[in-house]
């Protein structure tokens, strides 16, 4: 049975607890009442957004123009190789991206076969300041083996290190495979 002095009483109760800070059972009673409601209130606003999904941003798809020339989005041009060239390994790549394409100075790039399935995947570095706004010069080498000739895309995506979707963009640019000999 604990005991305390309250308003010039000695108070005796067997529900009475004093913890080693002084505080009364009804005291840490009113702070685990607020420790709840303060939980409930997080909970509810945890609730409330998930009622309201927000639509997930779809990735950036840059499909170049049918005209014969390379993609020519604002955040990248590609210079080599055209819109359905003829590439054979050592496949070079060459162009323009702003400088938030790249990480660490490069950006992934994938030689992709007819049914979407990649032959070979390197990467395309700077050749200049990268941590800019404007346009940055780029190359990439790829070497790789074909077996035979067929239709492929070249995959260009701006370097996503934090995987989010809304940080996603790409170019494609259709090209033909050769054998290399």
């Amino acid at each position: 049975m604990a005991e305390r002095w309250e308003r010039n009483v000695w108070v005796t109760s067997p529900w009475l607890d004093v913890d080693r800070e002084g505080r009364t059972t009804s005291t840490k009673l009113a702070d685990m009442q607020r420790a709840f409601w303060c939980l409930v209130a997080v909970a509810w606003v945890s609730c409330a957004s998930v009622d309201k999904p927000t639509p997930e941003p779809q990735p950036t798809t840059i499909e170049p123009p049918s005209s014969g020339e390379p993609a020519q989005p604002a955040s990248i041009r590609i210079t080599a190789p055209a819109v359905d060239a003829l590439v054979r390994s050592p496949l070079t790549v060459t162009g323009e991206a702003r400088g938030g394409w790249f990480f660490e100075a490069s950006f992934p790039v994938t030689l992709l076969d007819a049914g979407g399935k990649p032959i070979v995947r390197g990467y395309a570095q700077a050749e200049g300041e990268w941590m800019t706004d404007q346009m940055v010069p780029f190359k990439a080498e790829l070497i790789f083996v074909a077996p035979s000739a067929t239709n492929g895309t070249l995959l260009l995506e701006k370097a996503n290190p934090s995987a989010e979707a809304r940080n996603h963009e790409e170019a494609r640019v259709p090209v033909l495979i050769v054998p290399s000999p």
